[in-house]
Order: C-alpha cells, then sequence, then structure tokens
C-alpha cells in the first residue's frame, strides 16, 4: 500500500512539492506543478481519479480568417498575445521557408523554462492548425484551432485540446487558459486590423 502524509500526499511528492511552492506564482507555474501531481500519482487510482480531458473554447474577431491564421503560424506574435514569452520554430539555421506539417516548436514561458515542444499535425491555410505535444511533463495533448466566417463579418475561432490524463482541478486551470488563449488571440488579430484601418 502505498504510503502518504497526514495531507494525503505521497511523500516524494511532498518533498518535491515544498521546492516548487514559490514558483506558483502564475497560471502557468500552478498548471506545471499540478502536471508533477498527475505525473507522482499516475497509476495510482486508489489515491485520486485521473481521466482524459476534453476542452473547447471559441472567440470572435473582427479579423479575417487569413489574418488570424498567419498569427496563429507566425511564432514571433506569440509573446504579443500568449503568455509564453518565446516560441520559436525548430528548423535548421539558414532556413528561411513557412512552416509546415511535422515541424517542430519550442515553447518557452517568461522565466526562460521549456514548457514543452509540439509538432504540426495540419494546416489547412484560413480553416486549421492542428499540433500535438512531442515533449514535455505530458506527451499526451493535441490541440486544434478553427477558424470559420462568420455571418455577419469577421471570424468565429474554436479552440480545442484534448489531453490523455487529467486532474479535475488541472482541468479548470486549463479550461480558463484555454478560454484566454481564444479570446487574446481574436483582440490581437483585432489590433491589426484597428491599426491598418
Amino acid at each position: 500500500m502505498r504510503s502518504t502524509t497526514r495531507c494525503g500526499l505521497p511523500p516524494t511528492l511532498m518533498t518535491s512539492s515544498r521546492r516548487m511552492l514559490d514558483a506558483v506564482i502564475s497560471m502557468d507555474a500552478a498548471t506545471a506543478f499540478l502536471e508533477l501531481v498527475t505525473r507522482s500519482w499516475r497509476g495510482a487510482s486508489n489515491l485520486v481519479e485521473v481521466s482524459s480531458l476534453v476542452l473547447i473554447a471559441s472567440s470572435h474577431s473582427s479579423a479575417s480568417a487569413a489574418l488570424v491564421y498567419a498569427a496563429l503560424v507566425d511564432a514571433e506574435s506569440w509573446p504579443s498575445w500568449s503568455a509564453y514569452a518565446d516560441v520559436e520554430w525548430d528548423v535548421p539555421a539558414g532556413v528561411d521557408r513557412p512552416a509546415r506539417v511535422g515541424d517542430m516548436r519550442t515553447i518557452r514561458t517568461s522565466t526562460g523554462r521549456t514548457c514543452c515542444r509540439e509538432r504540426v499535425v495540419e494546416m489547412v491555410p484560413d480553416r486549421r492548425f492542428s499540433y500535438e505535444q512531442a515533449s514535455g511533463l505530458f506527451t499526451s495533448h493535441r490541440g486544434s484551432v478553427d477558424l470559420a466566417g462568420a455571418a455577419h463579418g469577421g471570424t468565429d475561432i474554436t479552440w480545442s485540446v484534448t489531453y490523455r490524463l487529467s486532474l479535475p482541478l488541472l482541468g479548470m486551470l486549463r479550461r480558463r487558459r484555454l478560454q484566454v488563449w481564444a479570446q487574446d488571440l481574436a483582440s490581437y488579430a483585432n489590433s491589426i486590423v484597428s491599426r491598418n484601418s
């Protein structure tokens, strides 16, 4: 039987969690902490229910689908509208070409920590951008951003992500963060329209 502390956490997890508590000052840090919990409890169904999770967030932009799509594939624009400080395509030095299916990108936080590396799995210009996590604490999520022209003009954005494993509290944080991303992407595209009008 797995031993636990008085608060119900495995001793090894308590040691790790104490080192991370000071870092839990943002949604991103909190998510990293909860992912550590999930990894420590993976397979321990008697301690906590770990299940798959599907999230969907939506927003609307006054910008065209082409402009929103361009922001998604432009790694340099991500720090302007997302919580990430740096998103970089992993292409050989000296290669200058648009992103394509199979390409990898590295995502880092404002502290310089590498969050994960993601692989592009589908690109439909002005309609869909899909990716999956290739490395990081979790290697089990896949996301897709779908764009559709709205009847009253502009673009409807639907951002969906599927996680193979998730804890209830971690799911709430991820749901909130995904909605923020969808809204921030729309706002960023709106700002480009405003600057150019």
